[in-house]
């Protein structure tokens, strides 16, 4: 029979073997994060020296002309990704997500999805999967087909990364952030309001927000301002008003963020000041609206040149608020240049062209130029 004695020493070696089994398991743990972190640091000193090597490889030769092209120097490092990293899978597909996130920003779609695909696959033939490179690669794939393609391709590879990055053991919750904020505003652009108001109510309540640098947090409090404003006019009447209030102060942070912050991109400051314009615009506020919209041109012009849809878009916009003002003469030049941009950019029979140009009709109308109001009238 046990004597007590006995019993507690039987008690004290199983105490001893759990927390030796809990030591084992911990230094496993450890073990297998140190060598993930081997990898990691690895992949990362083989892409600096590859970036390296490719603009070493792009200087000026004598004889040559002197000039290295953006185009020309993406080039060479795709098929040097190809040709020199046969051997290195994941940082080959880390590379080529890059590079398609490059040429997205260039606008150039095709290129941009060929390259995020191509990286996924190399991606889903590693004998060990790679659950942050895979989420990267699925954002950056949504984000091309939101762009440039299909929105619900885009959606399938935004919700996809999304459920990959929550089942983390350790969640990134700055990559389900900004998952959060691509998907809403894929929904948004495709009028899917609920759902973009469910994601972008997310982000409000992470917590994220408040932990951000003020660059990337004017990002996303000008891409949720424009999103109420623009919802608000989807809701009842009696809803509006608190809806558009709630949108304000979220773009006039932003605003004041890209005019006061170094190194803030002169497009997001004309894209906010164009936001914050229509916000008071439909707050009866039109004064202020003309001012902004007058400093979103500007900001425009310098960054994007004068055909830019953006600007467009503005130049309406503004002549929408000097109509509304009764200033007609100063509504019809800024019409008429909107429906200039716009005509190279959309057929004549698109509704949005209809629409311009009885609207231009309408300022020319009120301007006193009837003959000329009836000209657009007919087409």
């Amino acid at each position: 029979i046990p004597t007590a004695l006995g019993l507690q020493q039987i008690g004290h070696n199983r105490d001893l073997q759990a927390g030796l089994e809990r030591e084992r398991v911990a230094s496993e743990q450890a073990r297998t994060e140190w060598d993930r972190a081997r990898q990691r640091a690895a992949q990362y000193e083989r892409m600096t020296d590859f970036l390296v090597s490719m603009f070493e490889d792009a200087e000026p030769q004598v004889g040559g002309d002197g000039q290295v092209l953006a185009a020309d120097l993406l080039a060479a490092g795709v098929a040097n990704i190809r040709d020199s990293l046969l051997g290195q899978p994941r940082t080959r597909a880390a590379l080529l997500g890059s590079l398609a996130r490059v040429h997205h920003h260039l606008g150039e779609g095709e290129e941009a999805r060929r390259l995020a695909r191509e990286s996924l696959e190399l991606l889903e033939g590693l004998p060990e999967s790679d659950p942050e490179l895979t989420v990267r690669g699925l954002d950056m794939l949504g984000i091309v087909e939101a762009t440039h393609g299909d929105p619900a391709e885009a959606e399938r590879h935004f919700t996809a990364a999304l459920e990959l990055a929550e089942r983390s053991p350790d969640p990134d919750e700055a990559a389900i952030f900004g998952l959060l904020l691509h998907r809403g505003t894929m929904y948004s652009v495709a009028t899917r309001f609920e759902e973009a108001e469910a994601d972008f109510r997310r982000l409000l309540d992470s917590g994220q927000l408040d932990r951000m640098e003020p660059l990337d947090r004017a990002y996303v409090l000008e891409d949720i301002g424009s999103f109420l404003t623009n919802r608000a006019q989807h809701r009842p009447q009696d809803e509006r008003r608190d809806a558009i209030a709630e949108a304000e102060p979220r773009l006039r942070e932003a605003l004041e963020i890209y005019r006061t912050q170094p190194g803030a991109p002169l497009r997001r400051l004309g894209t906010a000041a164009m936001g914050l314009g229509l916000n008071v615009k439909h707050q009866g506020r039109l004064e202020e609206a003309a001012a902004l919209y007058d400093e979103a041109r500007a900001a425009l012009v310098q960054v994007q040149g004068e055909g830019s849809r953006y600007l467009g878009v503005c130049l309406l916009n503004q002549a929408g608020v000097l109509e509304t003002l009764g200033l007609h003469e100063e509504a019809v030049p800024r019409s008429r240049e909107g429906l200039e941009i716009l005509a190279a950019q959309l057929p004549a029979t698109h509704p949005t062209m209809v629409l311009v140009r009885g609207n231009l009709a309408g300022s020319l109308y009120r301007a006193g130029r009837t003959a000329e109001a009836a000209a657009l009238y007919d087409e």
